[in-house]
């Protein structure tokens, strides 16, 4: 069967093209307005263009988040034409400045003859190049509605077109046309979903819980990561698979995390100190004896606080090796040499000290004293 191509209405630009009454755009999504009086929004769509002359308006899809306590109708009108009693055309009335929307609504709903209620999608009944959409909305709830898209089917076949031409008589509004819908319906959607289901995996285009579930089949960690960062981080994964769970791999990723490079102490680096070192006591004290853990070494304002510190070790033992350990050493920045001390991290041999004159006046490497400069 022929693919079908629909008209889409998701975008700001398109709901706000209508008429809205009670109703906003948050997100590209047609919302209830806090700022309405009463909880009822109506929509009144600009023209919508065939480019054929008696187009037959077939399948409505409305993509929608609807309360079970919340009345949504849907109504259409079709025409060849766009004129409308004095005005220049529907469009040019829903868009005059002088004339109140609730004079707008109470006019065109003349054009609206027939409306679906609680019907997300179903078939028009409307032939004519242009087509104008109205919704009702009616809140009765604590939660709100909104609109996420509308689709107008445009191009695509029917069941019934391979069928003899005996049951194809009467046209759209026949029995058998409208019964076979159902299951046209049906397969096609099925045959769009196969069609599509390539795009359903490409972490490029999906977003949301798709893409965290797409991320945890590369071992990609999402927590705290927005989803162009987790779009990087899958795409340079194949790259970094080489480095997992090694010493550069681990590395790498606490810099991606923190945006500091860490420094890995590994047991195997004292091993030989604590067994034939002076100070072995001390080793034993500072590195223990545990062959399976290593050290991360970081600046001391790496995290704001402890509870930041702890959930990035809960975070890192979930991409370490099985009974690898990692314990983190925050180094405090001292002129002095503690048990953690390591020459050009936080420690400072000596430094320039000016000449004092007395207790508030220092004598700089910059101050001239005396003569005259030639």
């Amino acid at each position: 069967m022929q693919r079908r191509s629909f008209i889409t209405l998701n975008s700001e630009k398109d709901w706000r093209r209508g008429l809205m009454i009670g109703l906003t755009v948050e997100n590209d999504r047609l919302v209830m307005s806090d700022s309405a009086s009463v909880s009822r929004g109506l929509f009144y769509s600009a023209s919508i263009d065939s480019g054929e002359t008696d187009f037959e308006w077939d399948r409505l899809i409305v993509q929608a988040d609807i309360p079970p306590d919340t009345l949504f109708r849907v109504s259409a009108f079709a025409s060849n034409g766009r004129s409308f009693e004095d005005a220049a055309s529907v469009d040019d009335y829903l868009k005059d400045p002088y004339v109140p929307a609730v004079v707008k609504a109470s006019r065109l709903d003349g054009l609206f003859t027939e409306s679906c209620s609680g019907m997300q999608d179903l078939l028009l009944q409307c032939r004519g190049r242009y087509l104008w959409l109205k919704f009702e909305l009616v809140a009765t709830g604590a939660k709100k509605p909104s609109i996420d898209s509308v689709r107008l089917q445009y191009t695509g076949d029917h069941m019934i077109d391979y069928l003899p031409a005996i049951y194809r008589k009467g046209g759209k509004d026949s029995f058998t046309r409208r019964f076979l819908s159902i299951f046209n319906s049906l397969v096609l959607d099925m045959e769009e979903a196969i069609y599509g289901a390539a795009n359903r995996f490409d972490f490029e285009l999906v977003d949301g819980d798709m893409l965290r579930y797409i991320a945890s089949w590369v071992c990609v960690d999402t927590e705290n990561q927005s989803d162009e960062e987790i779009r990087r981080n899958i795409a340079r994964a194949a790259e970094e698979y080489r480095f997992a769970q090694t010493p550069e791999g681990i590395r790498r990723l606490i810099k991606r995390w923190t945006g500091r490079d860490p420094i890995l102490l590994e047991h195997f680096r004292v091993e030989d100190v604590i067994r034939r070192g002076k100070d072995k006591d001390l080793y034993v004290k500072l590195y223990g004896k545990e062959p399976d853990k290593f050290f991360i070494l970081l600046d001391e304002k790496t995290f704001k606080n402890r509870r930041e510190a702890d959930a990035f070790l809960k975070r890192l033992q979930k991409v370490l090796p099985a009974y690898v350990e990692a314990e983190l050493i925050l180094l405090s920045n001292c002129v002095y040499l503690d048990y953690h001390t390591y020459l050009g991290i936080n420690s400072v041999i000596g430094s320039y000290t000016p000449m004092v004159i007395d207790d508030s006046t220092a004598i700089h490497y910059d101050t001239i004293i005396g003569g005259e400069i030639n």
